[in-house]
């Protein structure tokens, strides 16, 4: 009879892992979060695998291999947070440096998001603090040091209204306030009036304009009515740009050439510089699409 009854509990015990899809592990079905909802499970992964990642003594290098990779998938499975799957993640849109970060609505969970390479750079044009509902693979296996992003993302919502509206440069060079004046992230809309190599631009304003942060050898002209922005660029990333294109880049912009006003000690940026282009929408190269 006790033998019996051990066989049962046995069945039993093994239906109820089965019916959890494995002891130790939570995995739910759902393929669609807000933010807000999915903030719990990724902040506890997140917080666990620094844990764990830590104990095993994985170097920086291990923590974005393969290695990396299989321990972040076990600390998927004890939070239930989803590994290499397809969702739906609604929140608050802010640009991050190559990719989008979607932030909760308190603004303490945010989730990078890089979209598929097929997409165009459209969403640097979707004002930051915009909500919006993106679709992509969570942490793909395909990808070992992805784990924990969403990837190959495409837009669900809202529609976007692509339009060129180009910056007043000298309101944008307004943030420039000394000589070593410089914004972190700035998005600029312009025509592109010349496109020069590096040595060209040292050739023509070198001796006044500082270029010597500049990260490329390519660099574009974007005039304003009273003032200009010298953009470099990498355009294995950008694609080739003309004269005459109509562009949206974003990037650090720093101060390249201003002067200080005696009387009023206010600084004025006549010339901004931007040293690396992180990204770039070609509103001329797209015309035939729309």
């Amino acid at each position: 009879m006790k033998k019996i009854l051990t066989f049962l509990l046995i069945g039993m015990l093994m239906l109820s892992c089965t019916a959890l899809t494995g002891c130790g592990k939570k995995e739910s079905s759902k393929t669609e979060y807000t933010m807000d909802e999915f903030a719990d499970m990724y902040n506890e992964t997140q917080s666990l695998f620094k844990k764990e990642a830590e104990k095993a003594y994985l170097t920086d290098e291990e923590r974005y291999s393969e290695k990396g990779q299989q321990l972040y998938k076990k600390c998927s499975e004890k939070t239930g947070l989803p590994f290499n799957k397809e969702l739906t993640l609604r929140g608050v849109k802010y640009q991050g440096y190559d990719c989008v970060n979607l932030k909760s609505n308190d603004e303490k969970t945010s989730v990078e998001c890089f979209f598929a390479q097929s997409v165009d750079n459209f969403w640097i044009l979707i004002p930051d603090g915009t909500t919006i509902s993106i679709k992509g693979t969570f942490s793909p296996e395909s990808a070992p040091g992805a784990y924990g992003t969403l990837c190959d993302v495409r837009l669900v919502s809202p529609d976007i209204d692509i339009k060129y509206e180009p910056t007043d440069i000298k309101d944008a060079l307004k943030v420039i306030t000394n000589e070593q004046g410089y914004e972190s992230d700035i998005i600029i809309e312009g025509e592109i009036s010349e496109i020069m190599t590096r040595d060209e631009v040292e050739e023509i304003v070198g001796g006044y304009v500082d270029i010597s942060s500049a990260l490329h050898d390519d660099a574009a002209l974007i005039k304003g009515e009273d003032g200009s922005i010298i953009i470099f660029y990498d355009k294995t990333f950008t694609g080739e740009l003309t004269a005459g294109d109509k562009i949206a880049v974003q990037g650090a912009l720093q101060n390249g050439f201003g002067y200080e006003n005696p009387a009023t000690k206010k600084y004025s940026c006549l010339i901004g510089v931007m040293p690396d282009v992180d990204n770039c929408y070609n509103f001329t190269a797209h015309q035939d699409d729309e």
